[in-house]
């Protein structure tokens, strides 16, 4: 019961920093790719990026599996039947 208390209490640190930066570097890779062959100061809208950006903000204050991929060996080591139970019936 320990093991699931602190898999539910680590959600609460998320690593918003990690996926900004990620974000960050996705739309410069989007710029870049929008200026090919020669460098320019082409870029996606304003208002398409801020919706991006409030999408995904959104997505990681709520994603209900984000605990799962930080400690996936311990949910792959629980019972088929349990695993199923907890996102069919727990965080869905």
């Amino acid at each position: 019961m320990n093991n699931f208390i602190d898999v539910v209490l680590s959600m609460r640190t998320n690593n918003f920093n990690d996926n900004e930066d990620q974000l960050q570097m996705w739309f410069a890779m989007i710029k870049k790719v929008k200026n090919q062959p020669e460098s320019g100061t082409l870029d996606i809208s304003i208002d398409l990026r801020d919706k991006i950006e409030t999408h995904f903000r959104w997505f990681w204050d709520y994603d209900r599996t984000a605990v799962l991929v930080k400690r996936f060996e311990f949910f792959d080591s629980i019972p088929a039947r349990i695993q199923h139970h907890i996102m069919c019936k727990f965080l869905f």
